[in-house]
């Protein structure tokens, strides 16, 4: 298990340039002042809206909302419940975001860590026999699209200073994308250190809401809240 070190950022965001032309949005934030966690669906809607209601304030907001809380939103919505103490949705809130020298760290000599070859959860059997079933669904007109998913595992083995330097590895995999870096071990077990790269925007509200094939950053003191 990896222990928290103090002086380590607790959310490291690196986003695409509001603007065309502009220089990308990267922020370290330190301490947050509070979390918020759902521990169940029901949860997630008076979650969302605290956390929109902290960043009018003009405190800083950085979370994620599970899949699975998707009947907290919507019980149309059925999916598969979470391993217990396994939330539903977490957010850190921040005082203050500080700017962010990924380049700069980036020349730091980072300390030894490694991560094992990823590992499939499906075997190649499977995922054909899922594939059937899910033509055969779509035939017979009971759906009309199905996301088929996996889970990829692989093992990190490195102290709590090498998660940044395992992030910066992972943007480099994506560099235009939209990178989160959110350490929740103070307020859940897991999934602990949330390191996520995704090349798509899922939506951008601003005054509207506009809709796109999701962890949440608000901007202090406005109603833009970007969700990849």
């Amino acid at each position: 298990m990896l222990d928290q070190h103090p002086d380590a950022p607790t959310a490291l965001v690196d986003f695409p340039p509001a603007e065309a032309g502009e220089a990308r949005q990267r922020w370290r934030l330190h301490r947050p002042s509070r979390w918020l966690v759902a521990h169940d669906p029901s949860q997630v809607p008076g979650l969302l809206d605290a956390a929109h209601e902290l960043s009018r304030q003009g405190q800083w907001v950085v979370g994620w909302v599970a899949y699975e809380a998707a009947p907290g939103l919507d019980a149309c919505l059925p999916v598969k419940a979470l391993p217990p103490g396994q939330p539903y949705a977490v957010f850190a809130i921040f005082e203050a975001a500080h700017p962010w020298d990924a380049d700069a760290d980036a020349t730091i000599t980072a300390p030894p860590w490694r991560a094992a070859p990823w590992q499939a959860t499906l075997s190649d059997e499977a995922i054909t026999r899922r594939m059937e079933q899910v033509r055969a669904l779509i035939q017979a007109g009971e759906v009309y699209q199905v996301n088929l998913t996996d889970t990829l595992t692989a093992p990190f083995e490195g102290t709590a200073s090498a998660i940044e330097p395992y992030f910066a590895a992972l943007r480099r995999s994506q560099p235009d994308g939209y990178s989160l870096m959110l350490d929740a071990r103070a307020a859940c077990r897991a999934p602990g250190v949330l390191l996520s790269v995704s090349p798509e925007l899922f939506f951008d509200w601003d005054a509207r809401k506009d809709s796109a094939p999701g962890a949440h950053h608000a901007s202090p003191g406005s109603d833009r809240i970007t969700t990849r």
